[in-house]
């Protein structure tokens, strides 16, 4: 029971330390606009690089194929339309052509993906 009790006021004296805390509150993200989701962000794109597969992120929101590109941070892409030609080229240059997107994620956030349409070995 006294144990019970010490856990209790623990407990509580963390929720008022927590309600009366002058740290300021972290300002929320911008919205996004649910109806924008998926929609183009730019006209048709191409870029090269070594396409990778079995990619993981947080929570498991990936696509689980990302274009590693020179010099670049990689962009994830997403292969569905053209999933077969993709596959024979998994850790081989390649050069992808599609349409960047904004994909929101609840863990990772807006994250803007490659929707490919051709995929082609790199020359």
């Amino acid at each position: 029971m006294r144990t019970a009790t010490l856990i209790a006021c623990c407990v509580l004296t963390c929720c008022v330390a927590a309600c009366n805390s002058t740290t300021p509150a972290k300002p929320e993200a911008a919205p996004v606009d649910n109806a924008s989701a998926g929609k183009p962000a730019v006209g048709t794109v191409s870029r090269t690089g070594i396409l990778r597969s079995g990619m993981m992120a947080i929570g498991g929101e990936t696509t689980g194929w990302m274009l590693l590109i020179d010099g670049r941070e990689p962009l994830e892409v997403d292969v569905t339309r053209v999933f077969g030609e993709a596959q024979s080229l998994v850790n081989k240059r390649a050069t992808l052509t599609g349409t960047l997107i904004r994909k929101k994620y609840v863990e990772r956030g807006e994250t803007t993906v490659l929707r490919v349409t051709k995929v082609e070995a790199a020359k």
